[in-house]
């Protein structure tokens, strides 16, 4: 009997040795530990990535194109003015023609679909969708102010503040949640800090529902690509994540990111290094105990870490 517990214990051993060694294979195919991710609200442009069309600024009924915000991987974000109300909006659009794959496509009308279902304040919320001259698009709030990351560099926020707006970043999440929805690509750059302070939840292109198998088949995104490159922020991503389990991914999933972000919010730093290559990005988040908080910064006490 102890023979055969111990030759089950030994064969689970090697099928995690031999998952976490095909996450690393799967990492090693890629360049650096800031992997792509779908589109946000940003001022930016990665010149890496596929050219697309540019939009005219009549491409859309009812709307005036004025500017590219941001260029990512699965499509364009503009601003543009609703002609009927003068409001800012931001529309995204799916890149086109012999760029977009039919699995891109199920991706950006699952987006679609789950943010029709959230409405909450923190929440970036949609308003339209559809095509035009063979442009896929859907029109959501135009969020002004900064990313998460580049609004704490330049704020210098009280520990009280830093939780305040962590619990109400966690409000938005447990809303997607209670819906069902997984986000799985928490990080500050999918958070939006506007004007007046409010923290608001962007970019669902990678979400899913919760007990939804992954796969093109069922219009769930997983996440790698048929070349084992992974999708989503490696660094803010879970170790069911980085091991490469889609099965062990749930709302869970979600939480651990946002202790990674609450860990960089209140010290400024990773729980773990992510500097090196991803495959040591890879191991550290599966193995490295993080390093606690108050050593890094000493007015987080026995009584912030309650509260938070």
């Amino acid at each position: 009997m102890e023979t055969g517990d111990s030759a089950k214990g030994d064969s689970s051993s090697d099928a995690k040795r031999k998952r976490i060694e095909d996450a690393r294979r799967r990492a090693e195919r890629d360049h650096s530990p800031q992997l792509p991710s779908s589109t946000t609200q940003s001022d930016s442009h990665d010149s890496r990535e596929p050219a697309f069309d540019t939009v005219k600024s009549d491409s859309f009924a009812g709307y005036h194109v004025v500017r590219e915000i941001h260029r990512g991987g699965q499509g364009v974000v503009y601003q543009a003015i609703q002609k009927s109300t003068r409001r800012k909006v931001a529309i995204k659009v799916l890149k086109e023609g012999s760029f977009s794959s039919a699995a891109e496509r199920m991706r950006f009308e699952r987006e679609i679909q789950i943010l029709g279902q959230l409405q909450h304040p923190n929440i970036v919320a949609i308003h339209d969708s559809g095509e035009a001259d063979g442009h896929f698009y859907f029109v959501m709030d135009y969020i002004s102010g900064r990313a998460l990351d580049d609004y704490l560099t330049s704020a210098e926020l009280t520990l009280e503040r830093s939780l305040e707006l962590f619990a109400k970043i966690c409000e938005a999440v447990n809303s997607a949640h209670l819906r069902g929805i997984i986000h799985r690509d928490l990080k500050p750059g999918n958070i939006r800090i506007d004007p007046n302070g409010e923290p608001h939840l962007l970019d669902f292109g990678l979400a899913k529902m919760a007990g939804a198998a992954s796969g093109a088949e069922t219009g769930e995104p997983g996440l790698m690509t048929m070349t084992g490159q992974f999708l989503g922020s490696l660094p803010w991503a879970s170790p069911e994540q980085a091991e490469g389990v889609p099965s062990k991914i749930d709302v869970r999933t979600d939480v651990y990111s946002l202790g990674v972000i609450l860990y960089r919010i209140l010290t400024g730093q990773f729980p773990y290094d992510v500097s090196g290559n991803i495959r040591e990005v890879v191991e550290n988040i599966l193995r490295t105990a993080p390093t606690r908080p108050s050593t890094i910064r000493r007015q987080i006490n026995d009584e912030s870490r309650r509260s938070s």
